[in-house]
C-alpha cells in the first residue's frame, strides 16, 4: 500500500482524486467512441462513501 500511496499523485495528476481521474477518463472515451450512439452522460449531484464494501 505504500507504493501505492507513492504513485497515486503521479498517476491522478491534478484531479482532486481517483473517482474525478476514472469519471473523467470514462466520458472521454464514450465522447470519442460513441459519436455515432445515443449516449447521455449523467453526473450525479451527490457522491458520498459507500457503507460497507468494498470498505469503509
Amino acid at each position: 500500500e505504500a507504493d501505492l500511496d507513492k504513485v497515486t499523485p503521479e498517476l491522478v495528476g491534478a484531479k482532486a482524486n481517483t473517482y474525478v481521474l476514472t469519471k473523467t477518463l470514462a466520458e472521454s472515451i464514450v465522447a470519442e467512441q460513441g459519436q455515432d450512439l445515443p449516449l447521455v452522460i449523467v453526473r450525479p449531484s451527490g457522491v458520498s462513501a459507500s457503507w460497507k464494501e468494498p470498505f469503509p
